[in-house]
């Protein structure tokens, strides 16, 4: 079932914009209403409203992944052939919009100027499918020396704050997740006690490890009888303020068996950088360059095939978990984060 779209016209944004105004925009949709927020899309008009593309939170990031920089043209991150419905056309509009349910959720509607005068979108959680989150917080910190001695990392304070109660926050946020499971094992006690006290709105089971697991194997220790199509893992020691439903969106759109979140990271080499032809040929000198890298930013959206491929209590890490998958032809993408993130691994870290 499908209603018009009464706000649309705060998706409308102009041809002139950035792909970071697009992000901002697309943010302050509906702000404080839980239903708008569910229909972040832009529609890209030009000055008489003529409809020149769509942009979704999935466009956004897969054009950051093409490698355009957040002030590049917001045209870079447009779908420039967009399926659109016609005014009056009413049976044809829903018709059309049930038909494309599986990559997107609304449909602009046009006059017959090519004009956006309304946008249909989908009333039912058609991609919300429910999941449980793995967070994984038994990890022993030793990175952090004497800050770890005494107490676990996840409870280690950064500006007052311990550190699993950010992630804790977006986990709260999600209104998908429907069971946690938090896997502990170092001074296990003590993070039991600080998540007791805090109320979630779905229930909470503790996977404690007897020796350590690696960082993937706790997924061995869930049930089996989990109906929850897909399991978002996420480590305990992250600052991060990600909209973990764009998230699970992008990996049920993508039709992805896991879903890698990615972060960008950039380091400089200290030295000039000597670049060269195959045959040996001299052709650039580049003095202690900037390098830039996606890193894996400790969350995943994983199928249950990927459990599957586990036997219970195996000592596994997420990388060999994940090659394993590729290596049985499942199909793995990745999310680029351009929100706040940061690994806590270190003093300097904090």
């Amino acid at each position: 079932m499908s209603v018009l779209y009464k706000n649309f016209t705060q998706c409308l944004i102009k041809n002139n914009a950035s792909i970071k105004d697009a992000m901002k925009k697309m943010n302050d949709i509906g702000k404080g209403d839980k239903i708008i927020k569910n229909y972040q899309f832009l529609l890209l008009v030009d000055k008489t409203n003529k409809l020149i593309g769509t942009i979704t939170d999935g466009d956004i990031r897969r054009s950051i992944l093409r490698g355009e920089s957040l002030n590049s043209s917001v045209i870079k991150a447009t779908n420039m052939n967009p399926i659109y419905g016609l005014e009056k056309e009413y049976e044809n509009n829903n018709a059309l919009l049930n038909s494309i349910l599986h990559e997107t959720f609304f449909l602009p509607i046009l006059n017959k100027n090519m004009q956006v005068i309304d946008a249909l979108v989908s009333d039912s959680s058609y991609l919300n499918k429910n999941i449980s989150v793995l967070l994984m917080a038994g990890g022993f910190g030793k990175r952090l020396g004497n800050l770890t001695k005494n107490t676990p990392k996840p409870l280690i304070k950064k500006n007052g704050k311990a550190i699993i109660d950010n992630v804790l926050d977006i986990i709260n946020k999600c209104n998908l997740v429907t069971k946690l499971y938090i896997s502990t094992h170092y001074l296990s006690s003590l993070l039991k006690e600080h998540v007791n006290s805090r109320i979630f709105k779905f229930p909470i089971k503790y996977l404690y490890e007897d020796t350590p697991l690696g960082t993937a194997g706790s997924l061995s220790l869930l049930d089996n009888k989990l109906k929850e199509n897909n399991i978002l893992v996420i480590n305990a020691d992250l600052i991060t303020n990600i909209d973990l439903n764009n998230l699970i969106d992008y990996h049920n759109i993508s039709k992805n068996d896991a879903t890698i979140a990615v972060a960008e990271y950039t380091y400089k080499i200290p030295y000039g950088v000597i670049e060269y032809s195959s045959s040996g040929s001299f052709l650039e000198l580049i003095e202690k360059p900037d390098i830039n890298k996606f890193v894996a930013a400790g969350i995943y959206v994983l199928s249950p095939k990927f459990k599957s491929l586990l036997s219970l209590e195996e000592v596994i890490d997420m990388p060999d978990l994940i090659n394993r998958g590729r290596k049985n032809n499942l199909a793995i993408g990745v999310f680029p984060i351009y929100e706040e993130w940061s690994d806590i691994g270190s003093p300097e870290d904090l």
